[in-house]
């Protein structure tokens, strides 16, 4: 019996522990559930490689979809992204004569590494499916291709009431193709 009594008496600390800790686990839980943010960017285009050399710098609209955990460094997004740029007259030439633009659209999963606070710089960087059509020099009309490709890149997050602003530089590479483009990006996620 009074070995009894001292186990009770010892698993009393414990207990009350337990109790105190899984009392704050709903909060602790409600605060660790995800987050969807959406957002809308645009900025300007630069085109690199061959097809800069083709192609003057263009610009580029985009939609986001965002999920993040509270107090993790790490989140998704995921975007929708049109480029569109006009030829030159340099390398482009022939390009132009068929009086059409070259277009660049891209869906990209990217993970975001950012600090915390109300300013912020991040890192992302994504792989993702893009679609580049071109004017057909010889033939008129256009071509069209599908690769996969890929980005990284950085930027400068800052928090505000309901919603946040950001800026960043990404370079894309897009597979098999001549394609490498740097977007100047300005947005803002709610």
């Amino acid at each position: 019996m009074e070995h009894e009594r001292e186990m009770h008496a010892s698993r009393w600390p414990v207990t009350a522990i337990l109790t105190l800790a899984l009392s704050g686990a709903p909060l602790a839980v409600a605060d660790a559930q995800l987050r969807a943010s959406i957002g809308a960017a645009a900025g300007a285009t630069i085109p690199m490689s061959g097809f800069g050399d083709r192609t003057n710098t263009g610009y580029h609209v985009m939609v986001t979809l965002g999920v993040h955990a509270p107090m993790v460094p790490l989140s998704l997004r995921i975007e929708g992204m049109y480029n569109e740029f006009d030829y030159n007259s340099d390398g482009g030439a022939l390009f132009r004569s068929a009086n059409r633009t070259a277009r660049v659209l891209g869906a990209t999963a990217n993970g975001i590494l950012t600090s915390s606070g109300i300013l912020g710089p991040y890192l992302i960087g994504g792989i993702g499916v893009y679609q580049r059509t071109e004017a057909e020099p010889v033939l008129g009309g256009t071509v069209s291709s599908n690769n996969f490709g890929g980005n990284i890149g950085g930027g400068l997050r800052f928090e505000l009431s309901g919603f946040s602003a950001y800026g960043e530089v990404r370079y894309h590479w897009v597979g098999d193709s001549d394609v490498r483009l740097i977007p100047i990006t300005f947005g803002l996620t709610f």
